[in-house]
């Protein structure tokens, strides 16, 4: 089978001069000399067809020093990488580190017909060009590195064609506004009319001009604000005060939201498919308050098939009510974060008391469920053995017929544990066990 995938990566040398014996040390970007060769052999008709995705990446201490060394002269293996792009007939994807972006290298790339998906991270774009036509694109970096300092109104709209995107990520922002990203000048018009999914760190969300962007935002059917330090949505840390106010009236063809819980009440009225609310640890949601308005607010239940959400604590009617009225729920996902012993009434269990009775309160369409606690007062004599597991598999197995995996994930102060429980095809049986504590606990 041929790879689908070529990657060049432009590496950092140590080169070492000495003179009258002082000694100087610096960093070169090399390639290996046989680097061209490969290439042009890749891009050859017996290789090129298999190619589907391209990745360039120099590799450097700093931003500005990749870039510095390649605007003098740049790279000749560059320069070739650019050149045979148009070579390989399937080429769908192509990711771009630490490059100066010049009109030329822009050429190469509008070129390519069958781009569907371009990635520049950490990138400079000097100057404007034709602007490209791009399904899917994704964007890094800091926009004053980004974009040259110009009195001219620069930004991602200077060099994509917005109308055309339908999929946009952005990551690691620097920016505060999430306009400035598109363009420079406030009272530049954009205009989105094909985005259908958005993704962007939630403190972009804090923004004023947030909900200006939503409303360019004609179609979007996915919106996902997700952490600067990506993590399960659910056990993301969000400090959501000052959170900007969203119309009601924004993205009225949204199916899918993951992100705080304070913009989740502007959807419940579209119909979601999935609904991930992130919560912040530090602040534990309340059951009563911040988490049973919302899902009694969704006004089209039975569309829902994913819901994740974070609490204080786990309650019976809780657990009732997404039994009784996601009739279509798939994946369920909980976080729970409370200290052993306090805050305990007749409706609230601890583990060792709900675990027996999540077997009737889960709705029997479940594919998938995971749960993960964080018990500050957990003592290792409290833990849960996986025997108490496999006993709680055997009703649930049975209530919920379509149960393919379940996780138990749970962290104290002085450890984590992890059990995964998995249904197998062929036989239809489920066996679970305890799995690696750094891959298995989410924190």
């Amino acid at each position: 089978m041929l790879f689908d995938t070529l990657k060049v990566s432009i590496v950092l040398v140590t080169a070492v001069t000495r003179w009258k014996g002082l000694e100087t040390r610096f960093l070169l970007w090399k390639s290996l000399p046989s680097s061209i060769d490969r290439l042009q052999h890749f891009a050859s008709s017996r290789m090129c067809a298999s190619v589907k995705r391209c990745d360039l990446k120099v590799e450097s201490p700093g931003f500005w020093d990749a870039l510095g060394n390649l605007e003098d002269g740049g790279l000749d293996v560059v320069k070739k990488f650019f050149e045979l792009l148009t070579s390989f007939p399937n080429l769908a994807t192509l990711s771009l580190t630490a490059l100066t972006l010049d009109p030329l290298k822009l050429q190469r790339v509008s070129e390519i017909h069958t781009l569907q998906t371009l990635i520049i991270h950490d990138c400079r774009l000097p100057r404007t060009f034709n602007k490209l036509s791009i399904r899917d694109l994704e964007v890094s970096g800091n926009p004053t590195e980004m974009f040259p300092a110009s009195k001219e109104d620069y930004g991602l709209a200077s060099f994509f064609d917005l109308n055309q995107v339908e999929r946009l990520q952005v990551s690691k922002p620097t920016w505060g506004d999430p306009l400035g990203l598109f363009c420079t000048q406030s009272n530049s018009p954009i205009s989105f009319s094909n985005m259908k999914v958005l993704s962007m760190p939630w403190t972009l969300s804090l923004s004023p001009t947030f909900p200006s962007l939503l409303t360019q935002c004609p179609v979007l059917e996915e919106l996902r604000l997700f952490s600067q330090a990506p993590k399960t949505p659910s056990h993301s840390k969000f400090n959501q005060s000052g959170a900007t106010t969203l119309h009601p009236s924004v993205a009225p063809h949204l199916k899918i939201f993951i992100g705080p819980d304070v913009c989740a009440s502007t959807f419940t009225s579209r119909s979601l498919r999935t609904l991930v609310m992130a919560s912040s640890e530090g602040r534990p949601h309340d059951i009563r308050k911040d988490v049973l308005p919302i899902l009694t607010d969704i006004a089209f239940p039975g569309d829902l098939e994913r819901l994740a959400f974070g609490v204080d604590c786990l309650s019976d009617p809780l657990l009732d009510y997404i039994a009784g009225s996601f009739k279509s729920l798939k994946n369920l996902s909980i976080f729970i974060s409370m200290v052993d012993g306090e805050r305990y009434s007749s409706d609230i269990h601890c583990r060792k008391m709900w675990i027996s009775r999540l077997s009737s309160r889960l709705p029997s369409t479940l594919i998938r469920f995971d749960i993960s606690t964080r018990f500050a007062g957990l003592n290792h004599s409290e833990d849960v053995s996986g025997e108490d597991l496999n006993v709680l598999m055997t009703p649930l197995s049975q209530r919920c017929k379509k149960l393919t995996a379940f996780t138990m994930s749970y962290q104290s102060a002085a450890r984590g544990r992890t059990w995964a429980w998995r249904r197998s095809e062929r036989t239809g049986y489920g066996s679970g066990q305890w799995v690696n504590t750094d891959e298995g606990v989410r924190q």
